[in-house]
């Protein structure tokens, strides 16, 4: 069974826990759940710059949304929850 899956990390840039940490099965699921943080951070009046494609976004000057490919297995759990 292939193990690679995608997290969307949302926090202040450069942290290694970030405030979000989403797992996604699919990069297409994880650009989509970053869009989604993307276009709340602009709802709430936020500059964000970059793009899912590119698998990064800067909120303002501090914050940073992330795809992150991975392929530890134990991950996987938090989709069961």
């Amino acid at each position: 069974m292939d193990s690679r899956h995608y997290h969307v990390l949302v926090g202040l840039c450069g942290m290694y826990m970030p405030d979000t940490n989403e797992v996604h099965v699919s990069r297409k699921d994880a650009e989509a759940g970053a869009r989604w943080h993307a276009a709340e951070a602009r709802d709430n009046g936020e500059h964000v710059s970059g793009s899912a494609r590119a698998g990064y976004y800067r909120i303002g000057d501090h914050e940073c949304i992330e795809i992150s490919e991975c392929d530890e297995p134990e991950c996987l759990s938090d989709l069961e929850d």
